[in-house]
């Protein structure tokens, strides 16, 4: 089967769910984007973002040039995800 691009929307989400169960989120959450980056033989990969990237603001909109201040394992996930796509 030919692809053109991967869009990973696999993750464990939220900190309930990644204070549960520490392993699989990583493995999930990280690993999985490791793995796709593994395989992806130059095809693009889009990668969901998530607000829990830029932690606790008091007002305005986040976008990409906020600085990011994760305050969750599952934030930090998704930073690491997304630095390794970067």
């Amino acid at each position: 089967m030919e692809f053109d691009l991967i869009v990973n929307l696999a993750a464990i989400v939220g900190y309930p769910a990644c204070r549960k169960n520490p392993v699989e989120a990583q493995a999930t959450n990280v690993q999985g984007m490791r793995n796709i980056l593994n395989v992806r033989d130059g095809r693009m990969v889009i990668q969901a973002s998530t607000c829990s990237n830029y932690g606790f603001r008091s007002g305005g909109v986040c976008d990409e040039d906020t600085e990011l201040r994760p305050l969750t394992e599952y934030g930090d996930h998704k930073v690491e995800a997304e630095k390794m796509l970067m």
